[in-house]
């Protein structure tokens, strides 16, 4: 049993905020108006819905966002009382999610502010709806400038930096901006701001400070970061699933340093991900469960702690669980140890890390390839994953995620959406050293079962084509009509790390690979039947390579 003193502690631990000394250099000034949003971002809600979240340095009682169909005539106004925050951030997230909107048509919004500016959107295109569109891909997205990738190419400690920027090219952020009159929303599953690397920046003289500073150099990432991309994700629908570099504040570890001993609450367990995006992805249906599910609080909610194996509030639990226990005594339940059957419908979506969504001819499904991998099997990120993490599972039950990607695969009408692309971080199929293997078995069967036609991935900092592919054998049909997936992976958006070389592995069909520049890929959905895939040379805009690929979609 927790004695009084840990209790107290803990519970002082759960609620307060994290210590953030507001000199250190990386910390992006705060606004005099601290209304002020910031780190603003967009996510279908259907077809006729549109969620818009952003960020400040104060709670806001009722978020608002006014809009309209002219930047001169917001006449409409949707609010929420939906203003969360984590104990090591600055700021709060705030979401709100318009309705009854119409499909396809370009409306103008501005969230209420005294220091805001009108900005715009495009709802989704019905599902059925065959009008060629583009969607980009973007994974492995870090800082750029003095703090991350730039064109400097050695350090203050004199380190040389592998693959910096050229003088006067575009970041992957630039080209998004400049190219974003071509696609209509951007899919990101995994890896945003590599905050967790903060040490490894320390060391080789990126940004000045301490280890004593790092909750401080953590958080003053991150905002840098979400800062940038709001150029992008303001404007287009920013659709997210969970990278290994948002799990925690260590990335696996500093040497004898781990997170379940070094990492304060607000810094483990995908925690600033589940704030930003929890809210606003597909799925999120109700505000009030999701954020009691993840244990997102305001600055007046109490905080729940489990005493005894007992807690009111599990999902906060679950958030939690690497802190809460590392301190439980000898005996007591865990959250680990606590599940609970479910009916399993497509309702087992749970954003940010599970969810589906329609775009006109195609249906998408982000998945998590980090925790929850089911079966038994141990997720990369998890406790005993190798990778020296704590972090989730987040299902509320073993199975949750691959029975929801089952019967949500199960439930598309291919005669509406005859195109099913799925989005995770860790590829199988991949010219590197470490596949994710146990990825594979939790998830290949299901791609075969159900027909999927393309799988996007990341985490390798390259660029890389896959042929059609199923159980490890090239299909016969190559590009022509196969029944088994290709895979795009492109984790080669950039950051201060630079680019990872391309391995050979002989029995791999490697349509393309490039482990020189950096870029992002776009999916040209032609019709019902053709879909070019496009690898984008980020400093230059041309397209380095496309691929079409043809399905019949006769079932």
């Amino acid at each position: 049993m927790l004695s009084l003193s840990k209790l107290v502690a803990l519970v002082v631990a759960l609620s307060a905020p994290g210590i953030i000394a507001d000199n250190i250099p990386e910390l992006p000034p705060v606004p005099v108006d601290l209304s002020t949003p910031v780190q603003a971002r967009l996510a279908f809600d259907g077809a006729t819905g549109m969620t818009i979240g952003w960020n400040t340095f104060q709670q806001i009682a009722n978020p608002q966002v006014h809009y309209g169909l002219s930047p001169n005539s917001l006449q409409s106004t949707a609010l929420s009382s939906s203003s969360v925050k984590y104990q090591t951030s600055r700021t709060w997230a705030n979401t709100v999610k318009l309705s009854g909107l119409l499909p396809s048509t370009t409306y103008y919004y501005k969230i209420d502010s005294t220091n805001s500016t009108v900005s715009s959107f495009t709802t989704a295109r019905a599902p059925g709806d065959d009008t060629p569109f583009t969607a980009a891909l973007v994974i492995d997205l870090g800082v750029f400038g003095p703090d991350g990738l730039s064109t400097r190419n050695t350090s203050s400690t004199n380190k040389t930096i592998t693959y910096p920027l050229k003088p006067g090219e575009h970041t992957t952020i630039q080209r998004l901006m400049a190219m974003s009159d071509v696609f209509d929303f951007v899919v990101h599953p995994g890896d945003f701001g590599y905050a967790d690397k903060w040490h490894k920046e320390l060391k080789l003289g990126y940004i000045p400070g301490s280890m004593n500073e790092s909750t401080s150099l953590y958080e003053g990432l991150i905002e840098q970061f979400y800062d940038q991309l709001s150029v992008v994700s303001s404007v287009k629908p920013y659709m997210v699933g969970a990278g290994n570099h948002e799990a925690n504040c260590l990335d696996g570890g500093h040497g004898n340093l781990t997170e379940a001993t070094f990492c304060p609450p607000g810094q483990t367990n995908f925690t600033g991900f589940i704030n930003r995006f929890g809210l606003t992805m597909p799925g999120s249906s109700s505000s009030s469960l999701v954020a009691e599910r993840f244990g997102l609080f305001g600055l007046n909610d109490d905080v729940n702690v489990e005493i005894n194996g007992k807690n009111t509030n599990p999902a906060h639990c679950q958030m939690q669980r690497p802190f809460v226990d590392s301190h439980l005594a000898a005996g007591e339940a865990s959250c680990a140890t606590r599940t609970t059957s479910a009916n399993v419908t497509t309702a087992a979506a749970l954003p940010p890390f599970w969810y589906s969504f329609d775009y006109g001819m195609v249906h998408f499904i982000m998945i998590t390839t980090e925790t929850d991998l089911g079966n038994g099997l141990i997720g990369p990120d998890e406790r005993g994953g190798g990778q020296g993490d704590i972090d989730g599972p987040f299902g509320s039950y073993p199975n949750q995620q691959v029975d929801f990607i089952d019967q949500d695969l199960a439930s598309v009408n291919r005669s509406v959406t005859p195109w099913v692309v799925v989005a995770g971080h860790r590829p199988w199929y991949v010219a590197n050293e470490f596949p994710c293997t146990n990825c594979q078995t939790a998830f290949e069967n299901l791609f075969i079962k159900h027909n999927v036609d393309i799988g996007l991935f990341g985490h390798c900092h390259n660029q890389q084509l896959i042929a059609p592919i199923k159980n490890n054998q090239t299909d016969p049909n190559g590009w022509n009509n196969p029944s088994s997936p290709a895979y795009v992976v492109n984790g080669a958006a950039g950051h201060f790390e630079g680019l990872n070389p391309l391995y050979n592995v002989s029995w791999l069909p490697l349509a393309y690979g490039d482990d020189t520049d950096y870029g992002f890929s776009q999916l040209v959905f032609k019709d019902r039947q053709h879909v070019e895939i496009q690898f984008i040379n980020s400093g230059s805009g041309n397209i380095t390579f496309s691929q079409t690929l043809f399905k019949d979609h006769i079932f």
